[in-house]
């Protein structure tokens, strides 16, 4: 690291921890002295400005791949988050903005892990060479990025579309049963459309007599198509499967209709069920009873 560079960093550090410390200090004297809404109101700008310091540097770092994509997760949730602030306190749009916030922070979670999936891979195996390039393909076939848009948007949306008058052990039934299938369906689709078109499409370019003249031979070659596909999967399951615990235990917060509709919730769908056998009293000894 040159010497600029590590100004720039202390610069950037440096200004960070002192609007930080400013704010958090300022703010808890104002609440201290019985001034709650000052101090809340400055500890609201200290981070306004912290978050505007980030974006701002991750602006002109933008040559860099990973701060171009930073600054967009960066704006995108500042978009989302300030729509979301302003449709919550809507009755009528709360869903609306649960469903908002669910679906970016899914996408979210989708570029990082993808993050941490291409350095997992980074390394010179021909297979994690072949994984590699087989998950950036599948990020740019438009048969896969409908798939993928398609299960982040129906998971967070599916809650919303319930009917608030039905019992609540039948609202949340519907939607682990649903979410589960539509995942299922969904990840099944993309992983038939993205196996088939990925060595389809390389056969018909001709990309394929560049890769195996390398030193790589065909079992390696597909395992790394497969490897690729499964990471993917698997990212995509963990994400969904997150999110629909979130809303299933959002839903369980929501009000019942009766007692019984409640007990159904906690005690019957989201309660863990283990096999007990019966046991006999010790001083009974059934073997010789029966013989």
């Amino acid at each position: 690291m040159t010497s600029s560079s590590k100004r720039k960093w202390i610069v950037f550090f440096s200004v960070l921890l002192g609007v930080l410390l400013i704010g958090e200090v300022a703010g808890r004297l104002l609440i201290a002295q019985e001034s709650v809404a000052p101090g809340q109101w400055v500890h609201a700008i200290a981070w306004l400005l912290i978050d505007i310091w980030i974006l701002w540097n991750l602006w002109r770092t933008r040559e860099f791949r990973y701060a171009k994509e930073l600054f967009a997760i960066g704006l995108g949730s500042n978009i989302v988050v300030a729509l979301g602030w302003a449709l919550f306190f809507k009755t009528d749009y709360k869903g609306t903005a649960i469903a908002i916030s669910g679906t970016w922070t899914m996408i979210c979670f989708f570029i990082i892990g993808l993050w941490m999936i291409r350095a997992l891979l980074s390394g010179s195996s021909p297979i994690a060479g072949v994984a590699r390039t087989c998950l950036d393909e599948a990020i740019r076939m438009k048969v896969a990025l409908v798939f993928i848009l398609a299960l982040m948007l129906v998971v967070p949306l599916l809650p919303f579309a319930l009917d608030a008058a039905e019992q609540l052990r039948y609202r949340v039934q519907f939607f682990m049963t649903w979410s589960l299938m539509g995942t299922s369906v969904l990840l099944g689709f993309l992983t038939v459309f993205l196996s088939c078109s990925t060595i389809c499409n390389e056969i018909s370019r001709r990309q394929i007599h560049m890769t195996l003249v390398k030193p790589i031979t065909r079992a390696q070659y597909l395992l790394g198509k497969w490897l690729g596909i499964s990471l993917l999967n698997l990212l995509l399951v963990t994400i969904a499967g997150g999110t629909t615990y979130v809303m299933v235990r959002m839903l369980q917060q929501q009000d019942a209709l009766s007692t019984l509709d409640r007990m159904g919730v906690d005690e019957h769908l989201l309660a863990a069920r283990a096999t007990v056998l019966p046991r006999p009293p010790a001083t009974m000894n059934l073997k010789e009873k029966y013989d």
